[in-house]
């Protein structure tokens, strides 16, 4: 693998990225030609080479509620075909969970398929309802809420013994509960390393008078278990929304301050820029360099790349 912007020769990983223009090869029967979540490979390899970084992990993604088996089969060729820039995380149908067949989807996808770790982001059950879903498909109770009950130990269980990590998403919706649940998890299973995809909710983090709060379960989570937090930088504005991270990035240096630049990870989830452009990546490649001063080489050098080598097996 060649190296670029990393401090000593560390590499440069996007720890979240997307691909979705699957190819026909990859095609057999179900095929939504609508469903755009992403770009295709090429175009992400163009941006990297352009910007400087040396490997993508990417989100396989399917819509919520469907299973896109062609994506994952999309995913692994690219694996396949440029393992030094790519790696992956799967997401199966969260309906098939815990049953027999949805474990088997995980297992193959790690033993036999090579990705990097298993990703968990059940919708909402009110979002459910809007896109004309059945909540109680999802089984009760209801995974995004209560991932912590038993009925789901067998999941945890196998992530755990296939020793990659749990990618477990963070959500307004369920902030209040989303670090205590997980806590439990890992009372139960000690040696599951976690990240935490789009953070600790940094806009439920940032009170109204620009202070920061983290909550105490989330503290806990990073102090006495191996889990790792996303930043997914220099996004927010380009859409015409808020800075998740506050106006002077408080949520970042709060994160910073109490996690330390080994639990960080920098991603770009660059599937929701309007504009996909050099310029934009590269402005949220260089974001923490450029907008956290108190960041050091070596403290850059983990955050955008040296953490997510050791977590995902890189």
């Amino acid at each position: 693998m060649r190296t670029s912007q990393g401090s000593g020769g560390t590499p440069t990983v996007d720890v979240h990225a997307h691909v979705s223009r699957a190819e026909v090869q990859d095609v057999d029967d179900e095929f939504d030609k609508y469903f755009q979540y992403g770009m295709s490979h090429k175009d992400n390899l163009t941006l990297m080479d352009a910007v400087g970084v040396d490997k993508q992990v990417i989100h396989c993604a399917p819509r919520q509620g469907t299973s896109f088996e062609y994506i994952h089969k999309y995913v692994r060729r690219v694996m396949g075909e440029y393992p030094d820039r790519f790696g992956a995380i799967t997401k199966v149908d969260e309906r098939k969970l815990p049953s027999d067949e949805g474990l088997e989807l995980i297992r193959r996808d790690i033993e036999d398929w090579g990705f990097n770790g298993w990703w968990f982001a059940p919708w909402p059950p009110e979002e459910l309802v809007a896109a004309g879903l059945n909540p109680k498909d999802w089984g009760e109770p209801n995974p995004f809420y209560y991932f912590d009950h038993e009925r789901y130990d067998p999941v945890w269980d196998l992530v755990e013994s296939l020793g990659v990590p749990a990618c477990v998403t963070s959500s307004p919706q369920n902030f209040t509960g989303f670090s205590p649940a997980l806590l439990n998890v890992l009372g139960r299973h000690p040696d599951l390393t976690v990240v935490v995809v789009h953070g600790i909710d940094p806009p439920s983090c940032l009170q109204g008078d620009g202070s920061v709060s983290i909550p105490e379960a989330a503290v806990r989570l990073v102090d006495e278990h191996d889990v790792y937090i996303e930043l997914l930088t220099g996004i927010d504005v380009q859409r015409g929304q808020p800075n998740r991270y506050g106006s002077n990035d408080e949520v970042i240096k709060a994160f910073y301050d109490t996690f330390g630049p080994s639990r960080l990870m920098w991603g770009s989830e660059f599937t929701n820029i309007e504009r996909p452009t050099v310029k934009q990546y590269r402005h949220q490649f260089d974001y923490v360099k450029e907008r956290c001063p108190y960041a050091t080489a070596e403290d850059l050098a983990l955050i955008r790349g040296g953490n997510a080598m050791k977590v995902y097996g890189l």
